[in-house]
């Protein structure tokens, strides 16, 4: 009986001092991740990668805040035009006190990318004696587990990694948001108001990057937005970089003028120019461009019998007169917030991230414009 209770002591003994030994090391990983910075970022930029680095410099200073930092930075861009890379690269440069959260598609899986960022576990440090009581005594093994989302759990994690970190290095964090604009809006405002709350004390500084339209528009006109910094923008590669990339990748001076002629600067597409143009001539290659442009038209129903055809055509006319359209004066063509919405996130109209203008999406769709619509024949 006596070796039969020293037995089962010593195994408690060993099941104890096994879960401390886990819980400090991951503590350990937990904390360490601040030290060295989330290693998630990209690490191995891709063979066709397009390095940027005045704007990279430009964004390292905001991941490197000073003691006294009290306003939160947002990143804007229209999609493609490689803002992930960019950031991704300043976060992975500067390293310590940076957390780079990539946001998922799918808001369920947030809170496992936020975890995966912070290098921690939501295992619940469960001993094996404690497991197996659950077991006798027929107590689910999730009793007492938190039921809050695991994004929460997660901020809270960090919240207390950047208080910790704080006080030993004396300037605070920093925690990216990369695709911001993929969250709800309930998890977005919350955010948001954590990051104005923690930035006016200097806790930690808080960076959104997102694509141009209504996430930016609804940031600026929160109150939360009394505690951000000016948008910073991320443009479309200028054309002297835009020619050099073509030129490296064996596009021929002819078709690399009417390559930028057609989608500009963006670099998603001149990526897909490159591939494209490997099996193709120029004009097969624009056909497929323009295709693509035909169905995106027609999913965002502006084409003629689209639901919103009416008033985005009067948006499009004065972009094509003036290149440009007051916000104010956007509004008061639409006349509906809903409708204003859906246009801003139809991949045709961008918001500028001042807030008060808008243009054309990209080169592309004004290319798309002049070519297909334009010149598209009047019923009779």
């Amino acid at each position: 009986m006596t070796k039969i209770i020293l037995g089962g002591i010593s195994l408690i003994s060993m099941d104890l001092i096994i879960a401390e030994c886990r819980r400090r090391y991951n503590e350990h990983a937990f904390f360490n991740t601040f030290l060295t910075g989330s290693k998630n970022t990209l690490k191995n930029p891709p063979s066709n990668f397009i390095s940027r680095e005045e704007i990279v410099n430009k964004i390292k200073p905001m991941l490197t805040p000073q003691p006294d930092s009290s306003f939160y930075q947002v990143i804007s861009g229209s999609h493609g035009v490689g803002k992930s890379t960019i950031v991704s690269q300043a976060a992975r440069e500067v390293g310590r006190g940076v957390i780079y959260v990539d946001i998922p598609p799918d808001n369920t899986q947030f809170g496992n990318e936020f975890a995966k960022a912070l290098n921690i576990s939501f295992d619940e440090h469960i001993t094996f004696m404690s497991t197996l009581f659950r077991k006798i005594w027929g107590i689910p093994l999730e009793s007492g587990v938190s039921q809050d989302p695991k994004w929460t759990r997660a901020l809270a994690r960090f919240q207390h990694g950047a208080e910790a970190y704080l006080k030993a290095y004396g300037k605070p964090a920093v925690i990216i948001y990369d695709n911001a604009s993929r969250l709800t809006h309930e998890i977005l405002d919350i955010l948001q108001n954590d990051a104005k709350e923690n930035a006016n004390y200097s806790n930690y500084i808080s960076l959104f990057v997102t694509s141009e339209g209504s996430v930016p528009m609804r940031m600026q006109g929160r109150s939360a937005w009394s505690r951000a910094e000016s948008i910073f923008e991320i443009p479309d590669l200028p054309k002297d970089k835009s020619m050099d990339f073509l030129d490296k990748n064996g596009i021929p001076l002819k078709e690399a003028e009417q390559f930028y002629n057609l989608i500009g600067g963006r670099i998603i597409q001149l990526k897909r120019a490159v591939k494209l143009f490997k099996t193709r001539s120029f004009d097969e290659t624009k056909n497929i461009f323009m295709d693509d442009q035909l169905r995106n038209f027609t999913r965002a129903e502006i084409l003629p019998g689209g639901l919103y055809h009416n008033v985005a055509s009067k948006i499009i006319k004065i972009l094509l007169e003036k290149g440009q359209i007051e916000y104010i004066d956007f509004q008061e063509i639409v006349n509906d917030k809903k409708v204003a919405d859906i246009l801003l996130d139809s991949n045709i109209f961008s918001l500028r991230p001042s807030g008060s203008t808008i243009n054309f999406e990209s080169k592309l769709v004004e290319s798309f414009i002049r070519e297909k619509l334009c010149n598209r024949p009047k019923s009779p």
